[in-house]
């Protein structure tokens, strides 16, 4: 995960997190960082395309990292 995050112009783990298939599109990655409002779109490399398929297949909901097991989970109990 460090290296997607690091392959993801240094990713912070919060929004790492909070990926999603929603943010997947096109091998492209799609975020909005929360604080800054800035929203990002960039084009995955396969080095963190072959990073997502080892994960997707450990997830067991529709985050692409399997570390958030709840998909009902409030911002304040994922920061938690």
């Amino acid at each position: 995960m460090y290296l997607f995050s690091f392959y993801c112009r240094g990713m912070n783990f919060i929004y790492l997190l909070k990926l999603n298939n929603s943010n997947l599109y096109d091998e492209r990655l799609s975020y909005l960082r929360t604080k800054t409002g800035v929203h990002l779109d960039f084009k995955l490399r396969d080095h963190s395309l072959e990073i997502l398929k080892v994960y997707n297949k450990k997830s067991m909901n529709s985050y692409l990292f399997p570390l958030l097991l709840d998909e009902n989970m409030t911002i304040k109990k994922i920061k938690n």
